[in-house]
C-alpha cells in the first residue's frame, strides 16, 4: 500500500474523462495525414479500457489514460519516468528512477495488455493503439491488414462472449485452497442438515453459535451481496528444474505456463544473474502462502456460520466492479498482492519493502504518525540460528472506493502474520481490543462490568498493528495487540 502522492501530484483520472483522450484536434473520422481523427481515437481507448483484458488491471487503466490525456494536451515531452511515477504510481517526490523500476515494469505490463487486447477481443479493431519501447507516448495508426470478413464476424462474436457475464474459471493450482474449500462447504452443509433435522430456525442457531463480540462485528458485513476473500498468490518465474526466481511485482503478465524470453525475465526478476544462468524460464503462479491459506478457511467457516455468502479468489482477479459491488477482504501483504498495492488507502501504517537487495524478510510496517523519528516493525529472528520468532501484521477496516463499501485488511509481512492477524479478527479478546478503540454507544452510567462490551460501538473504520509470535518459524502461537486507531474520514 503505497502514500498518497504529494500536494503537486495531479488527481486519478475518472471514467469520465475517456472522452477527453485526445490526441489531435481533428473532429473524427482520418486526419489529413491518414491517421486516426479525435472520435477514433476517443472510441478505442474507451473499448481497451473497458476490455477483459484490462477489466482486473485498474493500474493499467489509470497509466493509459494519463499518458493518453497528456498527449492529447501536447505534454509528450514531459512524459518522463519521474512524471509518471509520483503522479500515477504514487511515488514520493525523492523517486529515484535507478532504484525503482515501477514505470519501467508497469510500460512493459501495458504493452503485454495491449498485445493481448489485439490478439483477442481486439482482433477486428481497426485502430491500433501502442505504446512504443523508449518511450511514453502512446501512437494511433491503422491496421494495415486487416482480417478478411469471416474472422472478423468471429472477432465481434468473441467481444460480445467477453461482456457477456460467465462463471469464472477455476484456478489451476492451488489445490490445498481447495480441498479446504471442500471441507468449509461439506461443514456447512452438516450444520445445516443437523439444524433441519431439530427443525430450528437457521438463521438464529447460527448466529447464537457465534460468541459477542464476534457476530455484532462481523454481522455488519452480511449485506446484499457476496462477500469476497481475496488471497494473495505470488508469481515467480520458474525453471525446468522447478526453482523459483521471485518477480518485481506480484501482478502476472501473461499465462501461467507461457514462456517467458530472456529480455523480459532480466527485466521483471529481482535476481537478474540468477536468471541468466536459468535457461528456460515460464510463467508460475500457483503458491499460496500457508498462512492465507489457514485464514482463507478460517473466515470462510465463520462468515458462513453467520450465514453469509462467501466468494474466495486470488487477489489478482479482483476488479474495480468487486470492489464496488462488494465489500473485499484481502488476506495477505501488498507484497504479494497488486491490487492492494495499488490502492491509495488512508493509512497511518503502511508496508514497505527495500529498494535494494537484500529482500528476504526484509520488509517493513512504518508508522507515521511518529513524530520525532521513523518507527517500523520488522520480522524479528533467533540472533543464532535465524529462525523466525515472530511477525508483524495489520487489521484495518478502511473505506471501499464507493459509499457503503469496505476494505478489509488482514496482512502479515510473512503468511505468519496473515494467519495471525484473521485468528486475532476472529477472536473475541481480539475483538475486545477493537471495541476499545471507539466510543461509548451511550452517553450515560452503566451497571455492566468494565468486560462487558454491550454499551459500546465499534469504529466504523480503523487501522491496528500487531505482533504475531511464531512456532517453527511458520504457525502463528500468541498474537498481541500493539498500538490502533480510529480513520477519520476527510470531509
Amino acid at each position: 500500500m503505497n502514500r498518497p502522492p504529494g500536494k503537486d501530484a495531479s488527481p486519478p483520472l475518472a471514467e469520465e474523462d475517456v472522452g477527453n483522450l485526445t490526441a489531435t484536434p481533428a473532429a473524427g473520422g482520418e486526419n489529413t495525414d491518414g491517421q486516426p481523427g479525435t472520435e477514433e481515437r476517443t472510441r478505442q481507448i474507451s473499448l481497451i479500457l473497458c476490455s477483459r483484458s484490462f477489466r482486473s488491471a485498474p493500474l493499467l487503466q489509470k497509466f493509459l489514460q494519463f499518458i493518453t490525456a497528456e498527449s492529447s494536451k501536447g505534454r509528450q515531452e514531459e512524459l518522463s519516468e519521474y512524471v509518471i511515477a509520483t503522479q500515477v504510481f504514487g511515488r514520493p517526490a525523492n523517486f529515484d528512477p535507478a532504484s525503482d523500476t515501477i514505470v519501467r515494469t508497469q510500460a512493459y505490463r501495458l504493452r503485454t495488455k495491449l498485445k493481448e487486447y489485439y490478439e483477442n477481443e481486439g482482433r477486428a479493431e481497426r485502430v491500433i493503439v501502442d505504446v512504443p519501447k523508449g518511450r511514453y507516448v502512446p501512437t494511433f495508426s491503422f491496421r494495415q491488414n486487416p482480417p478478411p470478413p469471416a474472422e472478423i464476424s468471429r472477432s465481434k462474436q468473441f467481444a460480445h462472449d467477453a461482456t457477456t457475464p460467465t462463471r469464472p474459471k477455476r484456478p489451476l493450482g492451488l489445490i490445498l485452497v481447495g480441498a479446504v474449500l471442500i471441507v468449509i462447504a461439506f461443514a456447512a452443509g452438516a450444520l445445516v442438515g443437523h439444524r433441519w433435522v431439530r427443525r430450528e430456525p437457521l438463521a438464529v442457531t447460527m448466529l447464537q453459535s457465534v460468541p459477542e463480540p464476534l457476530s455484532r462485528f462481523w454481522s455488519q458485513f452480511l449485506g446484499d451481496g457476496d462477500i469476497i476473500l481475496a488471497y494473495t498468490n505470488g508469481v515467480f518465474l520458474e525453471t525446468e528444474t522447478a526453482d523459483l526466481l521471485r518477480f518485481r511485482n506480484s501482478a502476472a503478465v501473461a499465462d501461467r505456463g507461457a514462456l517467458v524470453g530472456k529480455d523480459e525475465a532480466l527485466a521483471q526478476a529481482l535476481n537478474p544473474s540468477l536468471v541468466a544462468r536459468a535457461g528456460t524460464l515460464y510463467y508460475e503462479e500457483s503458491f499460496t502462502g500457508t498462512g492465507e491459506v489457514l485464514a482463507t478457511y478460517r473466515l470462510a467457516n465463520l462468515l458462513t456460520r453467520l450465514g453469509a455468502k462467501v466468494q474466495p479468489k486470488r487477489s489478482g482477479l479482483v476488479t474495480v466492479d468487486d470492489l464496488k459491488n462488494h465489500d473485499v477482504i484481502f488476506l495477505g501483504s501488498p507484497f504479494d498482492d497488486q491490487v492492494l498495492a495499488e490502492m491509495h488507502l488512508p493509512e497511518r501504517f503502511s508496508f514497505e519493502q527495500p529498494a535494494r537487495p537484500p529482500y528476504l524478510w526484509q520488509g517493513r510496517i512504518v508508522d507515521h504518525t511518529a513524530t520525532s523519528s521513523v518507527v517500523s516493525y520488522g520480522v524479528e529472528r533467533d540472533p543464532q540460528s535465524q529462525v523466525i520468532r515472530a511477525d508483524y501484521a495489520l487489521f484495518d477496516v478502511l473505506p471501499g472506493p464507493v459509499p457503503g463499501r469496505r476494505i478489509i485488511v488482514l496482512a502479515g509481512l510473512t503468511t505468519s502474520g496473515t494467519e495471525g492477524a484473521t485468528e486475532f479478527a476472529t477472536s473475541v479478546d481480539g475483538l475486545r481490543k477493537i471495541l476499545a478503540l471507539g466510543t461509548t454507544a451511550h452517553n450515560q452510567p452503566s451497571d455492566k462490568s468494565d468486560d462487558d462490551s454491550a454499551g459500546k460501538k465499534f469504529p466504523q473504520y480503523f487501522e491496528s498493528l500487531l505482533r504475531v509470535e511464531a512456532q517453527k518459524g511458520l504457525e502463528a502461537i500468541n498474537v498481541e495487540f500493539i498500538d490502533g486507531s480510529v480513520v477519520q474520514l476527510q470531509k
